[in-house]
């Protein structure tokens, strides 16, 4: 059955990451600060991906999976 829905979005909290991907992520701060210091400028991205370390951010909608809900049930009814 080919899927015919696109993912939601998800959210970010940098407090609630293991410690190998906290690393990860301190590596793509480090490089974004980097780009600032080269004189360049931050896309709009770029921008909330570093707040993003402050604060956490959820962009979830719960209407964003009735599509997903809706591919299950249809895959099930035809499995049955």
């Amino acid at each position: 059955m080919p899927c015919r829905i696109s993912l939601p979005k998800g959210g970010f909290d940098f407090n609630k990451l293991n410690i190998k991907d906290k690393i990860l992520m301190s590596l793509l701060r480090l490089k974004l600060k980097m780009k600032k210091r080269h004189g360049q400028e931050f896309s709009d991205d770029e921008k909330g991906m570093l707040a993003a370390y402050e604060t956490a951010v959820d962009f979830t909608k719960r209407k964003a999976i009735e599509p997903i809900v809706e591919s299950v049930r249809e895959y099930l009814a035809e499995s049955t």
